[in-house]
């Protein structure tokens, strides 16, 4: 889990050095859009993983999830 932590913190740090680069030419309404976009999706992804990761370890615990 560590290790997929650490690529996506990786993703997230070349995206963010990839849209310091292009601020400039596109302006501060579509930097503002894509980094929110880039936040979003990230997050969504990681609750997606954290998850399926506690419904897959539910049964560790002996309690069900309350979703």
């Amino acid at each position: 889990m560590k290790q997929h932590i650490a690529k996506v913190a990786a993703a997230c740090f070349y995206h963010t050095r990839r849209l310091r680069q292009i601020r400039r030419r596109v302006g501060q309404a579509v930097t503002t859009r894509l980094v929110l976009a880039m936040i979003t999706s990230r997050l969504d992804y990681c609750n997606s993983v954290v998850y399926m990761n506690r419904r897959r370890n539910s049964h560790i615990g002996g309690s069900r999830l309350p979703y």
